[in-house]
């Protein structure tokens, strides 16, 4: 059986839910065998995006989601993310663009 090795998170922009909340943050479980369980998502806006990344919107702008979920977390250790319950908190050793989205891509590593 697949061992657990921890959370990843995984980040992309979005004109799904119009303006007020143009990206979708997912956090996911991954395994030895790079199976990813998701666990919970969040639709964030960019006064979100700018608590949990630690950056300026303006800074983000010129970044790539894949930049962004690796900063995300990166900023996670060791106190968790926005969103986390204090009893299980999301501390994201991993990264990843698009993995909810993309058979073929998998989470990185920090």
């Amino acid at each position: 059986m697949a061992k657990f090795l921890g959370f990843g998170v995984d980040i992309f922009s979005t004109d799904l839910n119009g303006k007020n909340y143009p990206y979708e943050m997912y956090i996911y479980e991954v395994y030895s065998d790079r199976l990813t369980l998701p666990v919970q998502d969040w639709c964030m806006s960019e006064d979100d995006m700018e608590i949990v990344t630690g950056m300026k919107i303006e800074e983000l702008n010129g970044l790539s989601d894949n930049q962004i979920a690796k900063i995300i977390a990166e900023n996670s250790n060791p106190y968790g993310i926005v969103g986390s319950d204090s009893e299980h908190p999301f501390v994201c050793d991993f990264y990843s663009s698009g993995i909810n989205h993309y058979s073929d891509v998998k989470p990185c590593e920090l």
